[in-house]
């Protein structure tokens, strides 16, 4: 009798342990006007997020070339490093987006046959602060990059310097066009 209540313990605590990790929703998407098509996007919300009426802030994160919206996710392995520095007490909770940014160094072209930076600064940070909990202020929006994404994440956040708070660019790339 003791082992199956132990078992039985144990299986409940397994189930609780489960119900308290990250949510990581892979392959969502909007439309964007923009762009004239389906944009993909990740987006993980920290443990407890579907219990509380907190507005967390969003770090956003662009990957390189040759990366997409799960790039940060397979690679960085980024949630499971989130949860593990929120749960240490190192970080405070957030929400973390992974926006799919093609080619684009997320920017607008010049003759507008891409219009990246448009979709993600009037499109996606607005989708995302209306249907999610977050911090509509300076200091709730981050941006960090890798590559064509730290391109990305300098120029938009230098250009829409009242949205975002802080930027990190890690081995940015160079555009010259």
């Amino acid at each position: 009798m003791k082992k199956i209540l132990l078992y039985i313990i144990l299986f409940l605590s397994g189930i609780d342990g489960a119900w308290a990790l990250p949510i990581e929703k892979e392959g969502m998407s909007i439309y964007s006007p923009s762009l004239k098509q389906e944009v993909s996007y990740s987006i993980i919300l920290p443990e407890g997020y579907e219990h509380s009426e907190t507005e967390y802030p969003v770090l956003y994160m662009f990957h390189g070339i040759g990366g997409d919206y799960t790039s940060w996710l397979e690679y960085g392995n980024v949630a499971r490093v989130m949860d593990k520095m929120i749960k240490e007490g190192k970080i405070q909770p957030f929400i973390m987006v992974i926006p799919d940014g093609y080619l684009s160094y997320y920017s607008d072209t010049y003759d507008g046959s891409s219009l990246y930076e448009t979709l993600f600064i009037k499109e996606l940070v607005p989708y995302i602060d209306n249907n999610y909990r977050t911090r509509k202020d300076i200091n709730g929006r981050s941006i960090i990059g890798f590559s064509m994404g730290g391109f990305g994440a300098l120029s938009v956040s230098l250009r829409n310097r009242h949205l975002f708070g802080s930027v990190v660019a890690l081995s940015p790339s160079i555009r010259t066009e």
